[in-house]
Parts: structure tokens; C-alpha cells; sequence
């Protein structure tokens, strides 16, 4: 397919440049190099059939989607187009043929939709309705557009009206680019009428158009010039007093590039010599609207920026609640010999025992307890179980008892110290502390055998380091909670 080269009028720059745009849905090329160009106070039909591209070329420039290749230039300057909002912040508006307005709403609340002025209601900003009816039915004046009343919901009117309630929106907030999506389908010949008047009256006040269309009947009586889309490629762009209607429906319908049209020379389009410029909403200063504006540049910054700082107060608000969760929920220091307050009590088969409230129950079953601190550093485990069958004798001195256990240890290595002859729950006892040096724990180790000849082995341990200062005091405080139902 040929594609005709446009040229600028001068040293300036277009409006729009859409430079070799390409646009991939997975293994679908929708676009392939697809050069566009508007100028300024022009109207061109972007026209091909359906499936030809134009849609996402639209989507493109609005932000809808981001191109796969090439770049766009917004009066001169590349720009990225992430959202929808990016295009409308630098004053391009899409007017779709169903969506342009919210039904439910009245004129005037569609005509200001995110830009609403306020009145102060003490602390309190509020609608200032009367001035949004008054000034939209006097902007819509300006332009031709006569509506009834500006509190008549926008879902009362025709497809005309509202069509021209939606451009004469952006004629009036200063839109640079008016992009109009098939604006007369399914309208009246006199609502067409209507849309198309609009329309030249928004060239006149020194906006761009772009009108998508799939006819060339309506297109023909506005455009300066019309671009020919045909899937994904560009086949031209033409000014309207050098090619006919029939030459312009053949193109959309896949037939060739006229003859004549193949070397003429290339097309001009309006161009400017200014800086770039992007609106911004107005802001109030000492009770006067002061409308303010930066470079494409400096708003890109400026973006960025807000965008770091949004994610440093997020990042801020997420540390200050994580420290404070970690503040209030941690652990209760006993450093120093404090011996926190045992406040939960669980029960065996015929005793109970207590334990701090930051500590709970890990392992619950027959002949075995056993608790353990928020960070595991710190166990008490009950293992017991009858004399009979642990093969035990009841009168056996508990000293050589506990001799066997600590020979039975030959896993883990423990080194013992000399126990000693204690009472537990008001039985005979044996306490006898160890080390592992290898792991750096330190225990106390409790034997004895209650009323009913069951035979109790408790182990209490923890770090090394905390042993004097927190274990010792804690195991001895835990075992002496040790009571027989």
C-alpha cells in the first residue's frame, strides 16, 4: 500500500504526530508503521472499513492502549499516553457516539462532569448548582446549542442533543483535539444536520477534529483532509478538493491509489511555532480563578514525582502500622530476673500447671504436655506415663532415677550438673540442671512420681545466655504451679 507524505507550512510543529505506530494484540497486528499527523484548526476524516485499524489507532492516541513501536508527539514533544486521563489533561476529548454523556444526570452536571464549581457551606465546599445551569446554558449559547433547561436529565434528549452537549463541552473547556467517533450514526437527517454544524463552529474556534466515520456523504461536507485506514496499513491522505467520493470509497474498499495521486507532491498541514502547553485545572487565588499550565515535560515530571511521593506515604503508613503491630504484640521481656505473671492454666489427666500469657499450648496428647514462648526460644514439656509400664519401681530412689535418665542421653550430649532433693505439688522431687554447649541451651530437669504411681519427667530450657537472668527463675516459678487434683 502507498503512503502519501505530508509536509509542515513551515519551521513549526503539528498538533499531532503520530510517528510509525505500530499496535500487536499477541500474534494480531491491528497497526504496522502507521504514520498520522493532525494540525492546528483543521478537520480530518479518518475513514476504513470496519477491522481497518482506525479505532486502535484512536486508543492509541487516547491512552486506551499503548503502542507496541513508534512514538507520539504532542505539539512537538514525545509524550506517553498511559491513561485516557493523560490524553484528556493535555486537551484531547473523545465524544463517542454512546458514551459521551451519563444519562441519569442533567445537562449542566454532564457539562462540568469533573470539573464541577463550588460554593463554601462553612467548612464545607459544596455544588454550586445555580451557576453550573446558569454558566452551561450561556456557553452552549455561544455555540449555537439551544437547550430547554439545564436541569432536564441528559436522558430526555435525542442523539443529536446529545451529541452536542458533549462537543460543545470541549469546545468550551478549551480542548486542543476534538475526536469524534462516529457522531451521526443512527441520527436524524436534521440531528446530523445539527452535529455537523457543531462540528465547523468548533474549527472556527481554533480546535482540531478528528471525525470517524463510515460516511463519506457527511465526512465530505467538514474535512480539510481524510486519511485512509486499511488493515493496519495507511494507504494515504488526501486533501478533499483532489480526490471524489467514489475515489474515496474504492480506497476504504481496497482499490488502489489513483494514478494521478501516486507522485503529486507532498500535502501541507498547519503548523506552530509556540512552546508546549498542557491544562491544568484552575486553581483559586485570593477568591480569583488562576489558570494554570507547564510544559508536556514538566508535566511528565511532575507526574512522576506525585507518584513517588504517593508511594512513600504508602510505604510510611505501611511501616509505622507494621511497627506498631510489632511494638504492642511482642514478647514481654524478663531480663533482669522479672518473672512475668503466670496467668494460663492447662490440664493433664490429674494435674494442672500455669504458664505466661505470651506463651501456648504446642503439643496436647496422652502422657504429654507442652507449651512454648511466641518465639519458640523457650519450652516446658510434661512427659509421664504409669510406673508399671515404664518398668519402674516406685521405691526406687529418685536420685539413681535420675542417674539413668542422664546415661540414657547419649544423643544430645548434654553435661549435667549435681541435682538435689526438691517437692513438687507436695511430692518428692529431683532437680537437676544441664548444658548443651553444642547448641548453646541450658534446661532444668524435674523427676517424680505422684499419689497414683505415675511417674512425671519435666524439662524447662532456653538460651544459654538467659538462663540466670530469665530461665532459671521462670522454670522454677512454672514448676512450682505444678498442683494434683
Amino acid at each position: 500500500m502507498m503512503s502519501s507524505q505530508l509536509q509542515n507550512n513551515g519551521n513549526g510543529v503539528p498538533l499531532i504526530k503520530m510517528d510509525k505506530i505500530g499496535r500487536r494484540f499477541g500474534t494480531i497486528t491491528a497497526l504496522e508503521d502507521v504514520d498520522f499527523e493532525v494540525g492546528y484548526q483543521e478537520i480530518i476524516g479518518l475513514l476504513g472499513d470496519n477491522g481497518a485499524g482506525k479505532s486502535t489507532l484512536i486508543k492509541v492516541l487516547t491512552g486506551v492502549h499503548q503502542p507496541t513501536s513508534g512514538q507520539i508527539y504532542f505539539e512537538g514533544q514525545p509524550v506517553s499516553m498511559t491513561s485516557p486521563q493523560d490524553a484528556r489533561d493535555l486537551g484531547i476529548e473523545t465524544v463517542y457516539q454512546d458514551l459521551a454523556l451519563v444519562p441519569l444526570m442533567n445537562i449542566s452536571r454532564n457539562f462540568y462532569l469533573g470539573r464541577e464549581p463550588t460554593r463554601r457551606l462553612g467548612p464545607l465546599p459544596v455544588l454550586d448548582k445555580q451557576k453550573m445551569d446558569d454558566n452551561t446554558a450561556d456557553a452552549l449559547g455561544h455555540i449555537g446549542i439551544k437547550i430547554r433547561d439545564a436541569a432536564e436529565p441528559v436522558g430526555t434528549l435525542s442523539g443529536g442533543e446529545r451529541q452536542s452537549i458533549a462537543i460543545g463541552r470541549a469546545v468550551h473547556f478549551g480542548s486542543k483535539l476534538l475526536i469524534l467517533d462516529e457522531p451521526t450514526s443512527a441520527l436524524s437527517i436534521g440531528e446530523t444536520r445539527k452535529v455537523i454544524s457543531y462540528t465547523t463552529e468548533a474549527k472556527k474556534r481554533g480546535i482540531s477534529v478528528i471525525f470517524i466515520t463510515h460516511n463519506i456523504h457527511h465526512v465530505f461536507e467538514v474535512a480539510d483532509r481524510f486519511t485512509i485506514i486499511s488493515h493496519g496499513h495507511k494507504v494515504g491522505d488526501f486533501r478533499k478538493e483532489e480526490v471524489t467520493q467514489d475515489e474515496v470509497a474504492g480506497m476504504i474498499m481496497g482499490e488502489p491509489v489513483p494514478e494521478r495521486l501516486q507522485n503529486r507532491a507532498p500535502i501541507t498541514v498547519n503548523t506552530r511555532p509556540i512552546e508546549v502547553r498542557s491544562a491544568l485545572p484552575a486553581t483559586t487565588v485570593d477568591g480569583s480563578a488562576v489558570q494554570q499550565s507547564m510544559t508536556v515535560q514538566q508535566r511528565d515530571r511532575s507526574k512522576r514525582n506525585s507518584t513517588l511521593a504517593f508511594l512513600a506515604v504508602v510505604l510510611i503508613v505501611y511501616a509505622l502500622i507494621g511497627g506498631s503491630i510489632f511494638y504492642f504484640t511482642r514478647p514481654t521481656s524478663t531480663e533482669g530476673g522479672g518473672v512475668p505473671p503466670l496467668v494460663k492454666v492447662d490440664q493433664g489427666d490429674d494435674f494442672t500447671y500455669k504458664f505466661p500469657q505470651s506463651w501456648r499450648v504446642e503439643r496436647s496428647e496422652s502422657g504429654i504436655k507442652q507449651v512454648t514462648n511466641s518465639d519458640k526460644d523457650y519450652t516446658m514439656k510434661i512427659a509421664y506415663d504409669t510406673v508399671r509400664k515404664l518398668k519402674i519401681s516406685p521405691t526406687t530412689a529418685l536420685s539413681k532415677l535420675a542417674a539413668k535418665v542422664q546415661a540414657d542421653d547419649s544423643i544430645l550430649n548434654r553435661e549435667y550438673k549435681p541435682g538435689s532433693e526438691v517437692t513438687v505439688g507436695g511430692r518428692p522431687a529431683y532437680r537437676f540442671e544441664w548444658v548443651n554447649s553444642g547448641i548453646n541451651q541450658t534446661g532444668v530437669d524435674y523427676i517424680f512420681i505422684d499419689a497414683t504411681n505415675n511417674f512425671f519427667h519435666v524439662t524447662i530450657d532456653g538460651p544459654t545466655a538467659l538462663w540466670d537472668s530469665d530461665l532459671k527463675p521462670l522454670a522454677d516459678a512454672m514448676i512450682a504451679s505444678i498442683a494434683f487434683n
